[in-house]
């Protein structure tokens, strides 16, 4: 649960609208301060978001009366309506919900307020939250557990003394492990044995008693016997038959019939496997029609390649010499024509003459004698054509191997059907065992039937003898039933003692476990512990030190005693499961600045993933909010104006600086 936002009108100092954000903006930045000093408005901020989130189940009486006159206490003096509207995230089964609790208070008389709760989920009201959301509230927010995560730091002292402590944690035990509800069964169950025997009253009709009793009594006769009947037919006709039936099957599977049954499945195999053995075939004579027999010549294929693609560009550049020589001779007549002189012309064309590769008297021969067309199907063929077909190849093999074996097993099967006339009379013992079962299978179903009858018989006549009992009860059969459930109620009573000792035992041994991790983690530089331990009679806590001797909590410092209550509401918050915010006021109440430190430190970043610190300009001093800041989401100031008696909520905290990060 994530709470984002609380808007509030007219709500003690807090006059007119107010809005305030609260959501953490990441996993490290997850505190909101609120500071404010004496008077200016912490407390009543406190009550309005439990008021929004709890309702009636704030006061820890749960009287209406109590919560209505709360309501008229909190609204602002001079005013007749308020509200308080609580916006917060859930996620469930993977979906995150927002879900928005609006309560409207109206002074209608001196002595009556009217709410009105109106309760949206993702934006759209929900009548069924609407009109019950003081009871459904605590699926989301558990108002047992409101006092481990909504607390008062000045509150916290109150419990330094070991009596308070040990309160605090029989408290905690018995709601988180339910131990107060296996005592509340207990309580109920003695309240319903004084009633019982209170009832002890009533007008004598034991001849009508007696009569319905006996008819009850002849029911539920023939009820057990028509179950003998069910349980014999059961065991001397369906078992039997059926073992009849599992030897018949076996001998008939073991003559081939599991074949029999299958023949037309695997006949339909065999044609479907031949099927796919002659396509293969097919498919590995067409590629054998095509390129696969070049394969037996691919190196001389290569090598001819190799041979004709040098001819070609040997071709090629014979026919280029041919076309430059043709060119020189041009150039040269050109040259003379110019009237260029000789030597010039003659170191041109020694020049040119070095271009050239062959001389005029080399006379070419092809060995091969390869068009071009041919060249380009060979080397087709040499770079990808015949590493493809081989390819296609193998794989035709290997499926054609595959193949043929899958054919062999089809073939196998066919091979093992039986002759029909050869298992035919352990085909017929079968079905008339089998026709056997199913009409044992119908009686047996009709004293089902019957007994169903018989039943809803017999439950009518209880109906009938407990209402004629509950108008003119006999007093000594009312006393029978009476002393039988007396001796029902303390074999109970005796198995909730055995349960609530178990249950206790198993929860304050989790409880010592964390308990000690929390107050380790709180006071390891000033209070060196080795563990903690809990008695599971009187919830008598004992702290010991590294040399394991017991510490007295009373010779503790107010600083440290602070710190262990805080420990102990840390450890029961852990084991309760619920993932909610924590909201602390004065949370450094009573301590000095190494407790400080470590409360700074080691619990308000793991307390919870969104915590909420209500603070004076003490307590978190300048000090204080280096610590913080790097942890903050936002900070407010409530600042108390003395000309109109009111409050608002303005970002930063008093001069420091405010966050970057906060919301304005």
């Amino acid at each position: 649960m994530i709470i984002d936002s609380m808007k509030m009108c007219n709500i003690g100092v807090y006059k007119g609208s107010h809005c305030i954000q609260l959501s953490p903006e990441s996993g490290e930045r997850k505190i909101t301060l609120i500071g404010g000093v004496n008077g200016a408005g912490k407390t009543s901020l406190m009550d309005a978001l439990q008021i929004g989130i709890f309702g009636s189940n704030t006061t820890d009486s749960r009287d209406e009366q109590s919560y209505k006159k709360l309501i008229q206490q909190k609204i602002s003096h001079g005013q007749k309506e308020a509200y308080i509207d609580i916006t917060f995230r859930q996620v469930a089964g993977g979906k995150e919900t927002t879900y928005s609790v609006r309560r409207k208070f109206e002074i209608v008389s001196e002595n009556k307020v009217e709410e009105k709760v109106c309760v949206f989920e993702d934006k759209k009201k929900n009548e069924f939250l609407s009109k019950n959301w003081d009871v459904q509230s605590n699926s989301f927010f558990p108002y047992r557990l409101k006092n481990l995560f909504m607390f008062d730091g000045e509150k916290i002292s109150s419990y330094s003394s070991k009596r308070e402590l040990q309160k605090l944690i029989e408290n905690s035990v018995k709601i988180l492990f339910g131990v107060d509800n296996i005592e509340q069964l207990s309580k109920d169950l003695d309240y319903y044995s004084v009633q019982k025997q209170k009832s002890l009253a009533g007008k004598e009709t034991v001849a009508e008693v007696e009569e319905l009793e006996d008819r009850i009594d002849t029911v539920k006769k023939e009820i057990t016997r028509l179950r003998q009947e069910k349980a014999s037919i059961r065991s001397n006709k369906i078992d039997k038959t059926s073992l009849l039936l599992k030897e018949v099957e076996t001998s008939y599977e073991e003559a081939g019939g599991v074949f029999l049954d299958r023949k037309a499945d695997i006949l339909n195999r065999v044609e479907r496997e031949e099927e796919k053995t002659r396509d293969l075939e097919k498919r590995l004579v067409a590629l054998a029609a095509k390129e696969l027999p070049l394969v037996l010549i691919e190196r001389l294929l290569h090598r001819t390649y190799e041979v004709s693609d040098m001819e070609e560009r040997r071709r090629y550049s014979i026919s280029k010499e041919a076309i430059n020589k043709e060119r020189d001779i041009h150039l040269m007549n050109l040259l003379r024509e110019e009237k260029i002189p000789g030597d010039q012309i003659e170191k041109i064309r020694g020049r040119l003459a070095t271009e050239y590769e062959y001389s005029e008297s080399e006379n070419f021969v092809s060995l091969t004698n390869v068009d071009i067309v041919t060249l380009k199907v060979l080397e087709h063929l040499t770079k990808e054509g015949l590493d493809s077909t081989k390819q296609e190849a193998v794989q035709l093999v290997e499926d054609m191997r595959t193949q043929r074996s899958k054919l062999m097993l089809a073939v196998d099967e066919k091979d093992c059907l039986p002759e029909e006339g050869v298992i035919g009379k352990l085909l017929d013992e079968r079905n008339k065992l089998k026709v056997q079962i199913e009409t044992y299978n119908t009686e047996y179903k009709c004293c089902e039937n019957k007994i169903l009858e018989l039943s809803k018989t017999r439950d009518a006549m209880l109906v009938e003898l407990k209402e004629l009992l509950k108008e003119n009860l006999d007093l000594i059969h009312q006393k029978q039933d009476i002393d039988r459930i007396m001796v029902h109620v303390r074999k109970v009573k005796d198995t909730l003692a055995l349960l609530r000792k178990k249950v206790t035992i198993d929860s304050v041994n989790e409880a010592m476990k964390e308990m000690t991790l929390s107050l380790k983690a709180l006071c390891h530089n000033t209070l060196p512990i080795d563990s903690i331990t809990l008695d599971e009679r009187s919830f008598e806590l004992n702290v010991h030190s590294l040399d394991r001797t017991r510490i007295d909590i009373e010779s503790l410092s107010a600083g440290q005693r602070q710190l262990l209550c805080l420990a102990v509401m840390w450890a029961f918050k852990n084991l309760s499961g619920w993932l909610l915010p924590v909201i602390i006021d004065t949370p450094f109440s009573r301590l000095d600045s190494v407790h400080r430190v470590n409360v700074l430190r080691k619990y308000l970043n793991k307390v919870s993933h969104q915590v909420v610190i209500l603070s004076t300009d003490k307590e978190v001093d300048r000090d204080s909010w280096e610590f913080l800041k790097q942890s903050l989401a936002r900070a407010y100031t409530l600042k108390f104006d003395n000309k109109t008696q009111s409050t608002s909520i303005v970002p930063g905290y008093f001069e420091l600086e405010e966050p970057r990060h906060g919301d304005s």
